[in-house]
């Protein structure tokens, strides 16, 4: 025992020798590598008796690090002081447990270059994650005690020479966790600061004589305008927003059961009003009217979201489809990142090792899927635009009149999700004037999904584009279809299932004709009426099975010519 004593002892003394110098040298490297930065830290302690860890004077330094002029530029981060206690139980659960976390006046500076441009465009560059990462199980986690004291965030808004700065910035939280660790909580919830000199601070609500230690946090926002802040959102966004107003009245609940894994909640309602997106070059997208959401439980660190009912009045989503048949959304898609930004790090050009590898990319989050339920979405009063240029005549629709409801919806969507669909097809510009009425009612899961169709007013004329040989064929008469579309994914050894049957197909007024003046544009087929009934198309099986079909006064001309 006495040899174990002495070499537990030992062991711990070349840590407490060994460690500080070790991780100040290896965290200035392999963080200057990751940035492209020059990355400093003053100081470094380790305690490996309390697994206490000190590290002071943390900094790193902004883009070039010389302003025009040759003076030096203020870092982009520095911190006075980070405190970590790390628990024993680390090591048992293999994931990180940590009694507290205390961060001492931490600096930030950003600094808006250009419309859409700011000076760490190569940090987001060099962090981005790479797009083919597939999402994984999460990572578990306990942080305890987290405590943030003077922190300030000043943001340079260059291009008009205006400055915002956030001072003073206290911010207090129980745990931020994913894991039962059954760690005593000392802080109590809270955010202060002063914002370009207005005080907020949301005070600290707590009940300590809970069996559960528990505590809340409360945002409360009315109406902000986001138009005064649109300028500074990045030019790599694929989506421009253009206007719009955010009202939110929000609370973040802490509880900490005994034996328990400790919970993390967010729950309230947020809103939007006047909300419209458009494309990166000015294209409309979306607008919204009025949006609201009830937020029932939202655990960000377990992935869970229980929503209650998202309502949606006045939207107007466009889409459009190019001559060569790409829709629009395809260019929402953001282009990959490079892993490397354009600043390099002068730690990693000291080091020719180090400069003639390239710089480890930010390590990729693999995270499992989220669980989200809603219980009901209510879409009233929208519609949706669209263009399409990839036929001949060019066509450009309205589904108006839109409404969509939707109960039980989930993802993923394990049980049936019942929901019904109504609109009116008109031409663009053209309120008075209907093309088709549509409904739709049905359920849909992962698995299987069923839509029962009804389309009545349906103008065959609108169709002709999407004819195959609609530039030389002229069409008219209306139409009507009720009929079902049914679903089925693959299970064990049956294939996935497609079918479609149409229980009536009603055409009235029917003429088919050339459009060319060298046919003088006369019809080819006219029927005053087509009927067909109990109709099958097994698209899985390739099969079509007709019931009954029947014409009425069909004529038929034909020109040899």
């Amino acid at each position: 025992m006495l040899w174990l004593a002495v070499g537990v002892l030992v062991m711990w003394g070349i840590t407490w020798l060994a460690v500080p110098p070790l991780l100040k040298w290896q965290g200035e490297k392999r963080l200057s590598e990751l940035l492209g930065r020059t990355v400093t830290i003053g100081k470094v302690d380790f305690s490996p008796w309390s697994l206490r860890l000190a590290i002071d004077d943390l900094v790193v330094s902004a883009a070039g690090g010389v302003a025009p002029g040759g003076s030096s530029l203020p870092p982009q981060l520095s911190v006075a002081a980070i405190r970590v206690d790390a628990d024993a139980r680390s090591l048992l659960r293999l994931a990180p447990v940590v009694e507290s976390l205390q961060i001492d006046a931490p600096r930030v500076r950003l600094t808006r270059t250009a419309d859409g441009h700011y000076d760490i465009d190569d940090l987001l560059a060099r962090l981005a994650p790479k797009p083919e990462a597939e999402p994984g199980k999460p990572q578990h986690f306990a942080l305890y005690n987290l405590e943030v004291h003077d922190g300030e965030f000043v943001f340079d808004d260059a291009p008009v020479g205006r400055e915002h700065r956030v001072s003073g910035l206290q911010l207090s939280l129980p745990f931020i966790s994913n894991l039962a660790a059954d760690i005593q909580v000392a802080v109590k919830p809270r955010l202060a600061f002063s914002l370009n000199g207005v005080a907020f601070d949301s005070g600290a609500q707590a009940l300590p004589f809970s069996p559960e230690q528990s505590g809340a946090l409360s945002l409360k926002v009315d109406g902000l305008d986001l138009e005064p802040y649109l300028g500074y959102l990045p030019d790599t966004l694929p989506v421009r927003v253009t206007r719009g107003k955010v009202s939110a009245d929000l609370k973040v609940d802490f509880a900490a059961p005994a034996a328990a894994e400790a919970r993390v909640g967010i729950h309230g309602s947020v809103k939007l009003d006047g909300f419209d997106v458009t494309e990166a070059d000015g294209a409309p997208l979306l607008g919204i009217g009025t949006l609201s959401l009830a937020l029932i439980d939202v655990r960000p660190l377990a992935r869970k979201a229980a929503l209650g009912a998202l309502r949606i009045d006045g939207m107007s989503a466009h889409v459009a489809r190019d001559a060569q048949g790409a829709l629009s959304l395809t260019r929402l898609q953001p282009a990959a990142a490079s892993p490397q930004g354009p600043a390099s790090s002068p730690a990693a050009a000291s080091d020719p090792a180090a400069s003639a590898a390239m710089p480890a990319p930010a390590p990729v989050s693999t995270q499992a899927d989220w669980q989200v339920t809603l219980e009901s979405l209510d879409v009233t009063g929208s519609q949706v635009v669209w263009n399409d240029a990839a036929v001949q005549p060019a066509s450009a629709f309205v589904l108006a009149d839109l409404g969509l409801q939707a109960t039980r919806l989930q993802m993923p969507a394990k049980e049936p999700m019942p929901f019904t669909l109504k609109g009116v097809l008109r031409p663009q510009g053209d309120p008075a004037t209907t093309l088709a009425t549509l409904a739709l009612e049905g359920q849909a899961s992962d698995a299987a999904a069923t839509v029962d169709i009804d389309v009545s007013a349906l103008s065959l004329a609108a169709l002709a584009p999407y004819v195959s040989l609609a530039t030389t064929a002229r069409i008219s008469g209306t139409g009507a279809l009720r009929g079902r579309v049914a679903w089925a994914a693959a299970a064990g050894d049956k294939p996935r299932q497609l079918v479609a049957t149409i229980a009536e197909l009603g055409l009235e007024g029917l003429r088919a004709g050339s459009a060319s003046p060298a046919k003088n544009g006369g019809d080819i087929v006219a029927v005053k009426r087509v009927r067909l009934t109990d109709a099958e198309i097994d698209l899985t099986a390739t099969k079509i099975a007709i019931a009954a079909i029947s014409l009425q006064q069909p004529d038929l001309q034909l020109d040899r010519s």
